[in-house]
C-alpha cells in the first residue's frame, strides 16, 4: 500500500531541490547584474567537486577540439579547472575583459584587465586568498603562501631573508643546476635522450633539494636508496614520490589513500614529513650560543638559512621586550617546527614543477627558433670567453648572470646609478607565453570597488576575483601580437600607448595609481600588471630570483655545449 507514495515523495524531494538551487542561482544573478559587469550563467563553477570531478573526461573528449585552438564549448567552459589557459581570450573577446560567471554555489569575476589586476593585488586586506582553495597548501603546516594579515607579515619577516641574495641561496642554486646540468648532457651523450619532461622533472627536484634541504640527489640514477633504520623509504624516494603524486596527496584524506591504489604516496608523504623533522632538529642542534650555523651543509640551502631567520627573528622579540621593560621570551625560535615544516613545503612545491615547465617550454621554443638560438649560442660565448681568461671553468651567479643580455634584457637606471637593472627578455618571453600559474586567486569578504576603464563597480561580498594570466599576457591591448615570440620586446619601451594607460578613477587608491606608472621590481618598462607569471604587488612570489638563477644557469651550460 506504500510503494504508490513512494513515487509521488521522490516527485517532491526532486521538486524541492531544484526550487532552492533556482532561488539560490536567481539571487546569484541578480547579485551579479547589480555590479554593472556582464555576467554569463553556468551549471557548475571550476572551484566545485563535481566539475574538478567531470575536468579530465571533459578534456579527454575535447583533446581534438581543443588542439585546433577552437577554446572550450560554450556549454561547459566555464566548470573546466584552469580552463582559461586553453581558452586563451575567446571567453574575453566575447564577454569584455572583465566578466562575472555565476551559478547555483555562487560567482567569480574573471579579469584581464592589467589596471584592475594591479589594483587588486596591491588591496591586501580587501582582497585576500581563498581559504578554502589554500588551507590544502597547508599539508605540513601554516606558510607564507597561506597566511594573511598579521601571520602573513610574521612570516614574510622570516621567510624574505632566505630568498635573497645575501643568503647565498640564488648562488647555491645556480652552482647546484650547473652541476645537474651537466650531469644530464654527460647521460645524454651516451645514450639518446628519451622522455625529456622526466629529465627536465628530475633535475630540477635535484636542484630543490639541495637547495631547499642541503641534500644532493642525482637527478640521473636511482642513488642514495639507503634507507636509514626506522623509515620505510629512501629520502629520494620520498621526496620524487610526494612530488610525483602531490595532486591526490593535497586533495585527498589520509585514510583514503592508504587503502586505494594510490597507497605508496601516502607511504611518501608520512615518511618525508618524518625525515624533513629530523633535519630540522638537527639543524637547529648546529646553531651556537652566538646564533651561528656550524652545520656542514651547503652554505644557503633554505633549511638552514630558515632556522637561522626564525632564530634571529626570536631574539630581535626577546631584545625588544626586555627593551620595553617586559621579560623577554625564553623561546630560541620564532618558527614552530611545523611553521619552518610547512614554508620547505611551499618552497618544495612552488620551486619544483613550475621551474621544469618552464625549462621544457624553453627547450621547444629554441627548438622551433634557430635564430633566437644562434643569438643566445653567440651571447653565451661573448660572456664565457673572459670568464675562461680569468680561468674560470664555468660561468658563475655573481659574476655573469648580469652579463646575459639578451637572455636576461638589460636597461640603465639613469646617469647616477652605480648599478644595471636587469629585466627578462626569453626567460620572460617563455613566462609570457606559458605561465607556470594561469590564474591569480582572490576573494572579497565585503563588498568592494574596482574600477574597469572609466567605470567603477562594486563585487558583492564572498565574490571571487579571478585575474587570468592567459587572459593578460594575449592581450593585444598591452602586447603587441602577442602570439608570438619577441624577446625583444622587454628591452623596448611599454608596448601600449600612453592613452590606454593613463586612465584614473576613484575606486583605485592613489598609492596603486603610482606604482602603476613606476619601473617594476623587476626593472621592466611594461606597465605593472601585464605579466602575472610570479603574481605581483604585495604578495608576488618570492622565489622569483630562484626560478631566475636555475632557468638561466641550465640554458647557459646547455647552449655553451650544444645546439
Amino acid at each position: 500500500m506504500q510503494l504508490p507514495a513512494a513515487p509521488g515523495a521522490w516527485v517532491l524531494l526532486i521538486f524541492t531541490v531544484f526550487l532552492v538551487q533556482s532561488v539560490k542561482l536567481w539571487r546569484n544573478y541578480m547579485q551579479a547584474k547589480r555590479t554593472g559587469l556582464p555576467v554569463v550563467i553556468t551549471p557548475l563553477l571550476e572551484t566545485q567537486v563535481l566539475a574538478q570531478i567531470a575536468t579530465p573526461i571533459l578534456r579527454a573528449i575535447y583533446l581534438k577540439y581543443l588542439d585546433q585552438g577552437r577554446g572550450w564549448p560554450r556549454w561547459c567552459r566555464f566548470m573546466i579547472k584552469d580552463w582559461s589557459w586553453e581558452d586563451r581570450r575567446l571567453a574575453h573577446e566575447e564577454y569584455g575583459d572583465v566578466f562575472i560567471v555565476v551559478s547555483t554555489e555562487g560567482m567569480i569575476c574573471y579579469s584581464a584587465d592589467a589596471k584592475m589586476g594591479w589594483d587588486v593585488m596591491n588591496r591586501r586586506h580587501d582582497f585576500t586568498k581563498p581559504r578554502d582553495k589554500y588551507k590544502l597548501l597547508e599539508l605540513y603546516g601554516p606558510n607564507v603562501a597561506t597566511a594573511e594579515g598579521t601571520e602573513h607579515r610574521f612570516h614574510l619577516r622570516i621567510t624574505a631573508p632566505p630568498l635573497s641574495d645575501t643568503s647565498g641561496v640564488n648562488e647555491l642554486v645556480w652552482t647546484e643546476t650547473m652541476h645537474q646540468t651537466r650531469s644530464l648532457l654527460h647521460k645524454w651523450e651516451k645514450e639518446s635522450p628519451g622522455n625529456l619532461h622526466e629529465d627536465v622533472n628530475a633535475l630540477t627536484l635535484a636542484v630543490i633539494s639541495l637547495a631547499g634541504f642541503g641534500k644532493r640527489l642525482d637527478s640521473n640514477t636511482e642513488q642514495s636508496q639507503h634507507i636509514p633504520s626506522g623509515y620505510k623509504i629512501s629520502f629520494l624516494r620520498a621526496i620524487t614520490d610526494t612530488t610525483a603524486f602531490m595532486v591526490p596527496i593535497l586533495i585527498f584524506p589520509s585514510w583514503l589513500l592508504r587503502v586505494s591504489p594510490l597507497a605508496k604516496a601516502q607511504l611518501a608523504y608520512t615518511q618525508l614529513d618524518k625525515y624533513l623533522r629530523a633535519m630540522i632538529r638537527d639543524e637547529r642542534e648546529t646553531l651556537d650560543s652566538s646564533g651561528r650555523i656550524t652545520s656542514r651543509g651547503p652554505r644557503g640551502n633554505m633549511l638552514q638559512t630558515l632556522i637561522k631567520s626564525s632564530y634571529d627573528v626570536a631574539q630581535e622579540e626577546q631584545q625588544q621586550q626586555q627593551k620595553e621593560g617586559s621579560p623577554g621570551t625564553s623561546k630560541k625560535h620564532a618558527f614552530t617546527e611545523s611553521e619552518v615544516l610547512g614554508n620547505l613545503f611551499i618552497y618544495l612545491l612552488a620551486g619544483y614543477e613550475t621551474t621544469a615547465n618552464a625549462i621544457a617550454y624553453g627547450l621547444i621554443l629554441l627548438a622551433l627558433e634557430s635564430g633566437l638560438q644562434r643569438r643566445l649560442i653567440d651571447e653565451i660565448d661573448d660572456v664565457w670567453s673572459p670568464a675562461a681568461a680569468e680561468g674560470r671553468s664555468e660561468l658563475t651567479y655573481s659574476s655573469d648572470f648580469p652579463k646575459l643580455q639578451y637572455m636576461y634584457g638589460f636597461m640603465p637606471l639613469g646617469a647616477n646609478s652605480t648599478q644595471s637593472a636587469i629585466l627578462t627578455a626569453v626567460q620572460y618571453e617563455t613566462f609570457r607565453l606559458y605561465p607556470g600559474v594561469t590564474l591569480i586567486t582572490k576573494v572579497c569578504q565585503a563588498a568592494q570597488p574596482i574600477l574597469v576603464g572609466n567605470t567603477s563597480h562594486i563585487l558583492p561580498p564572498g565574490c571571487r576575483v579571478y585575474l587570468s594570466a592567459p587572459g593578460v599576457h594575449y592581450n593585444e591591448k598591452y602586447w603587441k601580437d602577442p602570439k608570438e615570440l619577441r624577446p625583444e620586446r622587454w628591452s623596448e619601451t611599454n608596448s601600449f600607448s600612453e592613452k590606454e594607460g593613463s586612465t584614473t578613477g576613484a575606486s583605485m587608491s592613489a598609492k596603486s595609481q603610482a606604482k602603476m606608472a613606476a619601473v617594476a621590481a623587476d626593472k621592466t618598462r611594461q606597465m605593472r600588471g601585464t605579466l602575472l607569471t610570479f603574481s605581483d604587488g604585495v604578495r608576488a612570489c618570492l622565489g622569483r630570483k630562484f626560478a631566475q638563477a636555475e632557468y638561466m644557469a641550465f640554458f647557459s651550460m646547455l647552449l655553451q655545449h650544444s645546439k
